[in-house]
């Protein structure tokens, strides 16, 4: 798996994963990769981040973590991965890769 960020204003990093995410291994992620790209990308600017509905981005343990960092969260519809531009991206890379 591979996680990655985009916003309009740039890339983030992308975290390359093994095996079965659960909930502490998805904070860790967030710890290493978010918070710094969100640094760079915006600052003190306003952003809200979008992740889906993934078992470890729903967990209690997961929004507790994302609150107390005061990360805004864009509330996701259940079971629609046509919305999220990472999957696009993600599919023209493996496309690439082959």
């Amino acid at each position: 798996m591979v996680w990655g960020y985009l916003a309009a204003n740039g890339f983030g990093n992308l975290h390359f994963c093994n095996g079965t995410i659960k909930a502490p291994d998805y904070i860790r992620v967030l710890e290493v990769n978010l918070r710094p790209t969100l640094q760079r990308l915006f600052g003190r600017k306003r952003y809200i981040f979008q992740q889906d509905n993934a078992r470890p981005h729903t967990v209690k343990i997961t929004k507790t973590w994302l609150r107390r960092k005061r990360v805004p969260v864009l509330e996701w519809p259940a079971a629609n991965p046509d919305l999220s531009p990472i999957e696009n991206i993600w599919r023209i890379l493996k496309r690439n890769m082959a």
